[in-house]
């Protein structure tokens, strides 16, 4: 703030879950939720998958409370919900239609409970602007400039967020109060977007993460420059050796 002055106000600085949080509390009202929805943590979420797993006797099936979660948190990652899933699942294969079921019903409490998880967070905001795009305006004029750190563990739904904060939004989308510059044909230029990372530190495939994100950038982002940081300051010149060794 000392450094930038009034300008810093304007910042959002957060995590990816928090600035979704954010925008789904201001913007409940569109998808039928009070602004004070609960959101589930993981010990929320194995506690309901626990109850449900126990109730169709998944378990017995060889689907776990953790083998049932992880999948579901892995499906709503990639964008895909319960209905997506039964098109796309071997039914009948019956761990997979047993994990439906639990996602099915998993999916339904939440919603009975007005509840998001950690998962749902990103994946509701995404499909909050995929559904609304002249909500999406009011936040592709917001933010005109997007600086994401470590983007090589983004994972999908992560990456679709960028891509619909920073694209262009339409004409008949734009807010009527717009004051910035508008491109000729009436719609609100795409914000510049700034990467940080090194496909060489993904560490989170695990739990989603998709390093294609960073090494396919310039192939999603056409025009992009590429700026490379070679000069390491915080090793020394035996580590440094090591590291690049060719073995």
């Amino acid at each position: 703030g000392h450094l930038l002055g009034e300008a810093v106000e304007g910042m959002w600085i957060s995590t990816f879950h928090s600035a979704c949080v954010r925008i789904l509390r201001r913007e409940a009202e569109r998808f039928g939720y009070p602004q004070g929805f609960t959101i589930y943590d993981a010990a929320d979420s194995k506690a309901l998958i626990k109850r449900i797993v126990k109730a169709v006797d998944a378990e017995s099936l060889g689907v776990s409370v953790s083998q049932a979660q992880h999948r579901i948190s892995g499906l709503k990652n990639e964008l895909i919900d319960p209905d997506g899933f039964s098109r796309q699942a071997d039914l009948s294969n019956p761990r997979d239609a047993l994990v439906l079921e639990i996602y099915r019903q998993y999916d339904r409490e939440l919603r009975r409970n007005r509840a998001f998880d950690f998962d749902d967070l990103i994946a509701q905001t995404v499909w909050l602007f995929r559904a609304h795009p002249e909500i999406a305006a009011l936040y592709q004029r917001r933010f005109r400039h997007v600086l994401v750190d470590e983007y090589q563990d983004t994972n999908h739904a992560q990456y679709a967020l960028i891509r619909e904060l920073t694209r262009r939004a339409e004409p008949q989308h734009v807010p009527a109060d717009t004051r910035i510059a508008l491109d000729p044909d009436g719609s609100i230029p795409p914000a510049s977007l700034t990467v940080v990372g090194d496909s060489d530190q993904s560490i989170y495939a695990f739990r989603g993460a998709d390093i294609r994100n960073i090494t396919e950038f310039e192939r999603d982002f056409p025009g992009a420059e590429v700026i490379l940081l070679e000069q390491n300051y915080r090793s020394t010149q035996n580590i440094l050796d090591a590291a690049n060794a060719v073995i």
